[in-house]
């Protein structure tokens, strides 16, 4: 296959991501390995509606209480054989696992920034920031449902912990 395949259906998306690509996305991580950032590493990875842009969501580092996240990674795929990395979008403050949506549209992408108690919105053609929400205590699920488009598809973490044992 190309380096990216997506296989849409009622209810979810499958992505295919070529060992090369994968490989981008943690010698990226490497090279953010400083400070509190030393534990990062992909964790959620959503196509963009028109297929142009791969957007990689960083996790703080698995059970690491001190480990922090703040942008969000961003791949070019007009040539899917070549993926290139653009700018790095930056976002509110995260630790571990945290969830990302894209609009059901395709236009907005939210982050959530379970430290921040924020989540950013990102206007997923031109990468810029529309806003940063203040949602509350440690957002991690994120999900969006509009009238014509319907629901996003979700990622992130999903923890029901004990509302989830009923």
């Amino acid at each position: 296959p190309t380096a990216i395949q997506s296989y849409p259906n009622p209810f979810s998306s499958v992505l295919l991501v070529s060992a090369a690509l994968i490989a981008i996305a943690t010698a990226v991580g490497v090279l953010l390995m400083r400070g509190d950032n030393k534990t990062t590493e992909p964790a959620h990875a959503v196509i963009s509606a028109d297929s142009s842009k791969l957007f990689i969501t960083l996790a703080g580092g698995f059970e690491v209480e001190s480990a922090r996240v703040r942008q969000q990674l961003v791949f070019d795929l007009s040539d899917p054989a070549a993926p290139a990395q653009l700018s790095s979008i930056p976002v509110g403050t995260s630790t571990g696992y945290h969830g990302d949506s894209l609009s059901g549209d395709g236009r907005w992408l939210f982050i959530a920034n379970n430290i921040d108690d924020s989540v950013t919105q990102i206007d997923a053609s031109s990468l810029d920031v529309v806003r940063t929400w203040p949602v509350g205590s440690r957002p991690q699920v994120l999900a969006t449902f509009g009238s014509a488009e319907g629901p996003s598809v979700q990622t992130g973490p999903l923890d029901l912990g004990a509302q989830g044992a009923r």
